[in-house]
Formats: C-alpha cells, structure tokens, sequence
C-alpha cells in the first residue's frame, strides 16, 4: 500500500506529468491517534486534502473509468515541517524527507463514495473550506497517475491540497468533518 499526493493546489493547470509525493504506508497515522511533534523541526502546520482510497488493481485507466477504482474519500491532513521545508527548498535540495516521514500523514475515516457530493463543507481545527469535486481532479489525477504506478488495492490518493493551511501546537485536539459527518479527532502531542 502506497500514498500518492499529487503537488498542485486547486485550479492549478493540470500537466502531464504530475509532481507526486510517494508517501509509506509508516508515514501514516490512523485511527485518530495523536501526532507527536518531530523534534526534528520547530514550526509545524497541517495542509487538508482529501484522500481517496483505491478497490481494485488497474494500470493506464481512463479518466471516464477513474470512478470505478476508488470506492471511499475521506480528510487528511499532511504534517508540514515549515522551518525544514524552508531549509530544504533554499538550499535546492529535495523536499522528499519532509513529506514522508514518519507521522506526516493523517486521515480520518472512511467515507462511502456514494456520500461524495459535488459540493464538499471541510472543517479542520479553526479552517472551513468548500470544494467542488470538479476543482479535486480525481478522474484526472487517477488517470495520469496510472501512466506511472500500477493502482493496488488500498492505495491512497490525494489528488490535490485545499487552499489552506493550520498551525499545529502542542495539546491540541484536531477535529475533521465533511458536510457535518466527523471524520477525525485526534491531538497532537
């Protein structure tokens, strides 16, 4: 099992050959359990996106097929190390290990496909937002993904991050909902 987060924000142009995060499945967090704050950075954040979980094995699929491939969708939060993102992106080095460490991706719970509104309420913490699911290139992002990985079963995708952005401190509680359903509750530690 795998995470795929595509780098662009919504209403970014969409290219070819996507930016992709290839996040371990030991980078994720589950079951609402707390966030330890790294020591290995100073100033955190949490980025919101909305997750979408693969059900079937599929390779080159379609962007008009994409929807039979994921099956659930839910919140998730990408931990931000900003003062090592920062460092990272000066010294023109890669931004992978700030991305894909341990604990640096939360999701909540999963969702049925068949709740997926075209218009999405997310709240996180003190952020509310509104997505359409057009502005989330799902089908799209599916399709070009799969010109590079094969898509397994349980596979994460984040096809784009929300126009936003949280500060993360120390005894905390983050709780996520889309369209008033709780996803997450979790703190951070």
């Amino acid at each position: 099992m795998k995470v795929l987060a595509v780098n662009r924000n919504i209403g970014d142009a969409i290219n070819d050959c996507p930016a992709v995060d290839i996040i371990p499945d030991s980078a994720i967090i589950r079951d609402n359990k707390p966030f330890f704050l790294p020591a290995f950075a100073n100033e955190w954040a949490f980025i919101p996106t909305i997750a979408f979980r693969s059900h079937r094995l599929g390779k080159n699929i379609a962007a008009k097929f994409a929807p039979r491939y994921y099956d659930a969708f839910t919140i998730a939060l990408r931990m931000t190390p900003c003062d090592l993102l920062d460092s990272l992106n000066a010294s023109v080095k890669s931004t992978g290990i700030a991305s894909a460490f341990d604990g640096a991706l939360i999701h909540g719970d999963w969702l049925p496909i068949d709740e997926l509104d075209t218009s999405l309420n997310i709240s996180v913490g003190n952020i509310d937002l509104t997505a359409n699911l057009d502005e989330l290139f799902v089908d799209k992002t599916i399709e070009q993904l799969s010109r590079f990985f094969t898509l397994k079963i349980g596979d994460i995708i984040i096809p784009c991050s929300l126009p936003a952005k949280g500060n993360v401190g120390i005894d905390t509680t983050i709780v996520g909902t889309i369209n008033g359903k709780e996803c997450m509750n979790f703190r951070i530690k």
